[in-house]
């Protein structure tokens, strides 16, 4: 494998010389970075992402717990393996069941041993990739690349409970291509296709990075706008559909239904309910407008 294939290992210890000795065993297998600084480490952490971290546990500058839970939440797919010369097994035990560390070595170390051992570190990383994949695929929409009905649904559900507990406000907005079956028959899949990626671009630039938003189905989009009052939705949705009719092709329009908790609803299933009802009352009402469910 050449060199800029190989996978990145942080190593992270306070002795230079045991840095040097790791580094030697470990360098036909991965890329190095070393450091004996934990902060500087964390900052490695966030832009390296590294395949696998080894650390001392034991350090001047800052303790081993709060490092490991600053790289879990930094890099959680990185596998965090301690390497220490002395370590009591409650505390151990501890770091294993709040998922801390993967991996624990005693040193002094031997060479052949740790070299298999961090083999078999990169391998559960790799399978902690392909399993985090598989879950982003599974609530993705293939065509648009946003959220699925599936994350939507999950979402929606977790979305009306923190605000029950909080209360606070929430929206959703559902929206529907008009005419989109027309324009599907007569210009190809293809050209509907990307008439559907024009609808995700423009909803995307639209909403703030905390909404969440998702191909429900067929033409139809729906958004969650957490902290958000009906009438400040109504204005959001406006917006888009105002964006959308500039944008679109042959004059095609977005009809939009909104409803919010706790004003209309105070469950997710009468949420989406109302919300679906007044998108439909938009278009019997001739499409191209937003309409608030009562």
């Amino acid at each position: 494998m050449t060199e800029n294939l190989l996978p990145y290992l942080l190593l992270v210890d306070d002795d230079a010389s045991v840095l040097t000795a790791l580094e030697r065993v470990l360098r036909g297998d991965f890329l190095i970075i070393k450091t004996n600084d934990p902060l500087e480490a964390l900052k490695f952490l966030k832009e390296k992402k590294p395949a696998v971290l080894l650390t001392d546990f034991r350090m001047p500058q800052m303790s081993g717990l709060d490092f490991l839970k600053s790289c879990r939440e930094l890099s959680p797919q990185t596998i965090r393996a301690v390497i220490s010369g002395h370590m009591d097994l409650r505390e151990l035990e501890s770091l294993i069941n709040q998922n801390l560390i993967h991996r624990f070595f005693l040193k002094p170390w031997e060479n052949d041993v740790l070299r298999m051992q961090m083999l078999e570190c990169l391998s559960h990383h790799q399978l902690l990739m392909e399993r985090d994949l598989l879950e982003k695929l599974s609530i993705t929409d293939p065509v648009t690349h946003l959220h699925n009905h599936r994350y939507f649904q999950d979402t929606i559900k977790i979305e009306v409970e923190r605000c029950k507990r909080h209360q606070r406000h929430l929206s959703i907005i559902m929206a529907d291509v008009d005419n989109f079956k027309k324009y599907n028959d007569q210009c190809g899949h293809p050209q509907g296709d990307q008439l559907l990626k024009l609808v995700a671009k423009i909803l995307l630039s639209g909403l703030r990075n905390v909404d969440a938003i998702c191909r429900y189905g067929g033409d139809e989009f729906a958004m969650i706008l957490p902290d958000t009052s009906v009438a400040d939705t109504f204005e959001v949705a406006e917006r888009l559909r105002k964006t959308f009719a500039s944008q679109s092709p042959g004059g095609l329009t977005l009809s939009l239904g909104i409803s919010g908790f706790p004003d209309h609803a105070q469950s997710a299933q009468d949420l989406i309910a109302k919300a679906d009802k007044a998108l439909y009352e938009a278009k019997n009402k001739g499409r191209n407008q937003s309409v608030i469910a009562r």
